[in-house]
């Protein structure tokens, strides 16, 4: 507070026959044992900060993320820059995020497809756009779709049980699959998506279909 300010203050004060008193707030000591983190080195890092502006450096353990700084691609090639997405993560082994940002006015690469976007914060004059990509989204890159096999029910019996579908359900898709899976007779086709060699998804097409009835509402043959 300003002398000035006191003097205004003072006045209405005065005016209301309150007499000024300037009042002192005592903070709480700060225990000396008080424990931050248990990882040791976070610990030493508080027990040393001594002001409220400086921002310390993470531990190297805390750090989960690594940024591309530039990145060039001649423009008939874009659609492959998604390729060296897995060789960066291969070379960060001990990352999870892979970050990018960009000025807004520029248009989006191919290589960004995968990223996403983090909004912004109201009061955030960052001129530029955060993109973030954590390296399971490229799982993709190594899935693959193939018919189901007796040695495939067990996952897929898992992965049903898991989606949280009541027993009854449950009990007749898994007949459905095992159906489709070991006999030619079924009407149905199953296939299931792997990476790893551990099932993700499965799913069955039927072999039965009215053509005759899609033709008369749709243009198939066109």
């Amino acid at each position: 507070m300003n002398f000035d300010n006191w003097i205004n203050e003072d006045r209405v004060l005065k005016k209301l026959n309150r007499p000024y008193v300037k009042e002192f707030v005592e903070l709480p000591e700060v225990d000396p044992t008080q424990k931050y983190s248990a990882d040791p080195d976070i610990q030493q890092i508080c027990e040393g900060i001594d002001d409220l502006v400086s921002i310390p450096d993470p531990v190297e353990s805390a750090k989960n993320a690594f940024a591309v700084t530039l990145f060039c691609m001649e423009s008939m090639f874009d659609c492959r820059s998604k390729d060296f997405l897995k060789y960066a993560f291969d070379m960060f082994p001990d990352r999870d995020y892979l970050i990018v940002t960009q000025p807004h006015t520029i248009a989006e690469t191919s290589l960004l497809s995968k990223f996403s976007i983090v909004n912004k914060k109201s009061e955030n004059t960052f001129s530029h756009v955060l993109y973030v990509l954590h390296r399971d989204q490229l799982y993709e890159q190594d899935m693959h779709v193939s018919r189901t096999t007796k040695a495939d029910i067990d996952q897929i019996m898992a992965l049903v049980q898991s989606s949280g579908a009541n027993e009854k359900f449950g009990e007749d898709v898994l007949k459905q699959i095992t159906n489709a899976t070991t006999s030619f007779a079924s009407p149905n086709l199953c296939f299931c998506a792997r990476i790893d060699q551990t099932v993700i998804a499965a799913f069955m097409i039927s072999k039965d279909v009215n053509l005759d009835y899609y033709i008369s509402h749709f243009h198939i043959q066109d």
